[in-house]
């Protein structure tokens, strides 16, 4: 009895091995489907675009203040800078 299960494990063990099969897009429909109507995946997909959507405009909005500070930073370096040279001329 133990000699069959110990062959039947490497039996298994072969096959489960072996090449992998392709898996067509008709059975990741059906695996799609499994879950809900065509409504379901239709919104699912919908809000995937909306997220990326949001997460690229968040980074762009970033981007945009990040560099407006960095141009005020500069902008109030350089205008300080002016006046107090001026400023110590004076005296």
């Amino acid at each position: 009895m133990l000699r069959k299960a110990r062959k039947f494990e490497e039996e298994q063990t072969v096959e489960d091995i072996g090449v992998p099969k392709k898996v067509g897009l008709v059975l990741y429909w059906k695996y799609l489907k499994s879950g809900g109507n065509c409504c379901h995946i239709f919104i699912l997909i919908l809000f995937s675009f909306i997220a990326q959507i949001l997460y690229t405009g968040s980074d762009y909005t970033l981007e945009i203040l990040i560099s407006a500070e960095e141009y005020l930073i500069e902008y109030n370096h350089t205008h300080y800078a002016s006046k107090f040279q001026y400023s110590s001329l004076v005296l």
